[in-house]
């Protein structure tokens, strides 16, 4: 049970899982969950997958239907209590998030995550026993850069070299702050594009930085990506850097660009130094400086981009993140 579009769900299920095994859903309610209920007593699996964000429905399925369940979850909706903060979250919703976490997490039979920082996490936090708990990588779906033409942003003048791409939410999480302090001082020597979900309305923007505050198509992700130096990742030290992996890490890798992140994540966990640049308290302070050193030194970035790339066919390829994935569903 997935929902569609979901960006966990179209990397790790096939389009034959998609089209024959899987059922999509919206927003749950009382209607979907019979709805739901009554496909799968025709299907009468003996296994029931349930994917993110639909975690409300282990307690309620396994309850009812008493089957093997497996919560394919990445990462808790708790999650959401502190990386909105810049928007702000109900005490309530805060409340209602860490309880279906709860009872899913202790419901399901085999519960799937996407690191293993984020593993051990959960093991503390919601009393879930390690053996219960399996870490599968989220990865990106390939398809959606596959046979396409680049196409430019047409908010996007002429991107003068060297190119630095920003890529994800404004929150307390991203540091983005940090990044357009740091444009003013690269003025005249890097190009910054941001593509995120404000319009920063309320801020000075540099020169430099170019905006782009709005859903992009595929084929534009990719021209950006191809431009780009390097990738900008988390640049701060809130604490769900250390326990969850981007997707745009994901999205860098499959394009063999450079990621740039703190040194005490969960990308540092994961790649062990491999294709990325560590930033630690003292650099951030520094950023300028440490992001015009990586522009400027072009042999250790083409280096540090060669084992990205070898680091996502070897470890993070969408065929070998399915086909752990199938396998941890039948083990």
């Amino acid at each position: 049970i997935y929902s569609a579009n979901y960006s966990r769900a179209e990397s790790l299920l096939t389009s034959d899982q998609r089209e024959d095994q899987f059922l999509t859903t919206g927003k749950i309610c009382i209607k979907s969950t019979f709805t739901i209920l009554k496909e799968l007593k025709k299907r009468n699996s003996k296994q029931i997958v349930v994917c993110s964000p639909s975690h409300i429905l282990v307690p309620i399925l396994k309850t009812i239907t008493g089957k093997s369940l497996v919560l394919d979850a990445g990462w808790p909706l708790s999650d959401a209590n502190f990386t909105r903060a810049r928007n702000g979250i109900s005490l309530f919703q805060a409340l209602k998030n860490f309880i279906v976490d709860f009872l899913a997490f202790q419901a399901a039979d085999k519960v799937i995550v996407e690191s293993k920082p984020q593993k051990e996490r959960c093991k503390k936090v919601f009393r879930v026993p390690a053996n219960k708990i399996r870490v599968v990588y989220t990865g990106v779906d390939e398809k959606r850069f596959q046979n396409k033409d680049e196409e430019m942003p047409l908010e996007t003048p002429k991107l003068v070299e060297p190119v630095i791409f920003f890529r994800g939410k404004y929150n307390f999480e991203s540091g983005l702050t940090n990044l357009l302090k740091a444009a003013f001082s690269l003025e005249g020597l890097a190009h910054i594009v941001i593509a995120t979900d404000s319009s920063f309305e309320d801020k000075n923007i540099a020169g430099n930085v170019t905006l782009l505050n709005r859903k992009l198509l595929d084929a534009e992700i990719m021209y950006l990506y191809k431009q780009a130096y390097i990738s900008i990742g988390q640049l701060s030290n809130h604490k769900r850097t250390k326990v969850t992996i981007p997707h745009k890490f994901f999205e860098s890798a499959y394009f063999g660009i450079p990621y740039v992140t703190m040194e005490e994540s969960a990308v540092s966990d994961l790649t062990g130094g491999s294709g990325i640049y560590n930033l630690n308290n003292s650099q951030i302070a520094d950023l300028p400086n440490f992001l015009y050193n990586i522009i400027r030194n072009g042999t250790e970035r083409n280096s540090k981009a060669n084992e990205i790339k070898l680091f996502y066919r070897k470890k993070l390829a969408q065929e070998k993140l399915q086909s752990d994935f199938r396998s941890t569903l039948m083990k």
